[in-house]
């Protein structure tokens, strides 16, 4: 298996349990991150993405959250700022595609970035590269819940089914993570991590 994938409910782990493992290992590493932006009361004010290479930084400046925040919540509306995708996260599909790291990190696609077709491209091509790639899949549940609470149109079906289609055409797997199987899921993880 090339290619391994979480998706499962909000708030399960998915995202901690990859940082979990990878924290114990020394690969290199390329691709992308989402990262929670929260306030003073610990309620989530948007969501920024992050450069792999910096998964274990734990300073972050307010600039670099402005920059690349690609979904800001205010007042209970949800505003989204695609061009983060179009610009910042095509770049790090192309380096992650160019450079020779061990592990490529894509948490989490099968959202809104699929609306952008540099992005989407991008993704599709890094899927057929023979790479250990690692991630988040947005699950159905979670594609339909941002889909309510989007102010904008968005219809990405077609997009998360080809790249659901792609990662399984080229050695990969999408496990759901649930709290009952969360030993046997971190194992298989693992054990992806070593082959």
């Amino acid at each position: 298996m090339e290619k391994f994938f979480f998706e499962g409910d909000k708030f399960i782990g998915k995202s901690t349990l990859l940082k979990k493992c990878l924290r114990y290992s020394d690969y290199s590493i390329s691709g992308f991150y989402v990262d929670r932006l929260l306030n003073e009361k610990a309620e989530i004010t948007g969501f920024v993405l992050r450069d792999a290479k910096a998964l274990f930084k734990t300073e972050f400046g307010q600039e670099d959250c402005k920059e690349h925040c690609f979904l800001k919540i205010e007042n209970g509306q949800r505003i989204r700022n695609l061009a983060v995708f179009e610009h910042f996260g095509t770049q790090l599909l192309q380096e992650a595609q160019s450079n020779k790291s061990e592990i490529v990190l894509l948490d989490e696609i099968g959202g809104m970035e699929l609306l952008i077709p540099n992005f989407t491209g991008e993704l599709m091509e890094l899927m057929t590269q023979r790479r250990k790639i690692l991630g988040v899949f947005k699950s159905d549940k979670n594609y339909q819940r941002q889909r309510r609470n989007s102010l904008e149109k968005l219809n990405i079906n077609d997009q998360r089914q080809k790249l659901r289609e792609q990662i399984y055409l080229h050695n990969g797997d999408i496990l759901e993570l649930t709290e009952k199987n969360r030993n046997q899921c971190e194992k298989k993880l693992q054990d992806f991590l070593m082959q």
